[in-house]
């Protein structure tokens, strides 16, 4: 996930890119400056834009935190990464194994 494809989406629900930023609480260069990637959002403002698109924010401050280090850090918050989505996509399997168990369940009945 990226902040560039949340502003994307976003911007489709406002008329101007203007009236997106006010509506954020940030300037409309700030706004231009974030989805041509010039540099990292504040924390607080991938909250913002993250409730208003009702996304969790977790792995897209962890993401932002790796980018903005470096060294030993950045490969620390890599690793804290990898670990985030590899548990999300444990629980987003969850549903599809249950049924799977359920089907050789009833095979075997």
């Amino acid at each position: 996930m990226k902040i560039v494809n949340l502003l994307k989406e976003l911007r489709k629900n406002y008329r101007s890119e203007s009236a997106m930023a006010r509506d954020l609480g940030m300037s409309r260069q700030a706004v231009s400056d974030l989805t041509e990637e010039l540099h990292h959002p504040k924390d607080e403002t991938i909250m913002v834009i993250c409730k208003k698109m009702n996304v969790d924010p977790k792995q897209l401050l962890i993401e932002t935190a790796a980018a903005r280090s470096s060294g030993e850090a950045k490969e620390n918050w890599k690793e804290i990464l990898k670990k985030y989505e590899s548990v999300a996509a444990s629980i987003l399997a969850a549903p599809a194994l249950f049924s799977f168990y359920n089907g050789i369940e009833c095979i075997l009945c």
